[in-house]
Order: structure tokens, then C-alpha cells, then sequence
């Protein structure tokens, strides 16, 4: 039986590049939050294949802190999208070592923690924030980090 050549039949057939198609599914699950200051989204693919999604979840507005301006105004308490699909992972019990991360800005020192302890294995972002600590953490434990453009 003859060979199949994937990515061939990919290019004839103008499919989308699994990055391009992963970005419209990352954008679709952030538009899913209900917070209007943090529409984020997260992914977790093995494989090709999509295991977990998440979004930023908002639990209400929680107590006042005073901004710049002296004015009073609600903390919005809420978990992360990278939180929340790792999360889910482990309620139902899916394995993540070894998997791609997309997310929309690179995470928190915090949560690469999490991705360290996790055992995933790659962080594609579109938005790099300014987060040293993370990014040091992430090339301590080698991770690759891959900047992606929407296309």
C-alpha cells in the first residue's frame, strides 16, 4: 500500500495550517468569557487533537480597591484560562504531559508554574507579555516557546 503524504494532500486540498485553525478556535473560546477586560482563551492540543479549552471565568466582583485616581471600584475575582483548562484536565482525569499549549498572551509567573508541573511541553502565544520570571522559568525547564502570527 502506497505512503500518504499529509501534508501534500493538506497544501491540495487548501486546508488551513493546524497553527491558523487553532488561533480561530482559541479566539472563539475567549469570546466565551463573560469579563469584558479579559477575553482569554486556552487550548490544549496532543497530537493534532484538541484535549481541553478554557476561558477566563469570572466568580462576581468582590470587595473595592482604590486606582490611580483615588476612586473606589470592584475587584473582579476570577480564574484564568490556562487555570481553568488545566483544571478540567485534572476533574476529568486527562493526561497533559507532553502537550501544546495555545494561549493568547504568554502566562503569568504563576501559571508557568503550573505548565512546569504539569509537564507541558510547548507554549505557542500570539501576545508576549513583559514577564521575565516565566519566561526564565519556561527555558529553565525547556519548554519551547513559539510566537505565532494569525494569518
Amino acid at each position: 500500500m502506497p505512503r500518504v503524504d499529509a501534508e501534500r494532500l493538506k497544501r491540495n486540498a487548501n486546508i488551513i495550517p493546524d497553527d491558523n485553525f487553532l488561533l480561530e478556535i482559541l479566539f472563539q473560546e475567549s469570546s466565551r468569557s463573560v469579563s469584558s477586560g479579559r477575553k482569554q482563551g486556552a487550548l490544549l492540543v496532543k497530537d493534532g487533537v484538541i484535549i481541553a479549552t478554557g476561558h477566563f471565568e469570572s466568580y462576581g466582583e468582590i470587595g473595592q480597591r482604590k486606582d490611580k485616581d483615588k476612586k473606589a471600584s470592584e475587584v473582579e475575582i476570577g480564574s484564568g484560562a490556562i487555570e481553568n483548562t488545566l483544571a478540567s484536565c485534572a476533574k476529568y482525569g486527562v493526561a497533559v504531559c507532553g502537550v501544546t499549549l495555545y494561549t493568547y498572551t504568554f502566562p503569568n509567573a504563576i501559571v508557568c508554574k503550573l505548565i512546569v508541573k504539569a509537564g507541558i511541553s510547548e507554549i505557542k502565544y500570539v501576545k508576549q507579555s513583559d514577564n521575565p520570571l516565566g519566561l526564565a522559568l519556561c527555558k529553565e525547564y525547556n519548554i519551547l516557546m513559539t510566537q505565532i502570527k494569525k494569518s
